[in-house]
């Protein structure tokens, strides 16, 4: 399943059809907790749990959060990037493994995760 519709016009049919097809993915990826899943709109930005049909109701009125480009969340396996390939990996401080050792589970608010993993990956100087 690709992400393109995310970034489709909310009335159009791509659109709604990248919801549905979200939607199935992750019931069909991920355990649910009393049928309620993370929301991944951008006022909720997967920090409250909501049923199917809030979900829907928030993607196609709000829209998605546009940064939730890996539905770790919702059962979208966490890969590599392919641009990374050819580079040496340098893990002086360890970053890494703490965030692997801390585990997506771990955080309380979803969306932090996210923000911790890019600021490991974002150098501070150039080059």
């Amino acid at each position: 399943m690709g992400h393109s519709w995310m970034n489709a016009l909310r009335t159009s049919e791509e659109y709604e059809k990248g919801v549905e097809e979200f939607i199935e993915f992750a019931r069909r990826n991920v355990a649910t907790k009393n049928g309620m899943y993370y929301c991944p709109c951008v006022n909720c930005l997967n920090g409250i749990r909501r049923d199917i049909a809030d979900i829907r109701d928030h993607l196609i009125c709000d829209g998605i959060n546009l940064r939730y480009t890996t539905w770790i969340w919702h059962g979208e396996e966490v890969t590599p990037s392919a641009s990374h390939e050819n580079e040496v990996e340098v893990d002086d401080d360890g970053m890494e493994r703490m965030i692997h050792d801390v585990e997506v589970e771990s955080f309380a608010q979803p969306h932090e995760y996210d923000s911790v993993r890019s600021d490991a990956e974002t150098p501070l100087f150039p080059g």
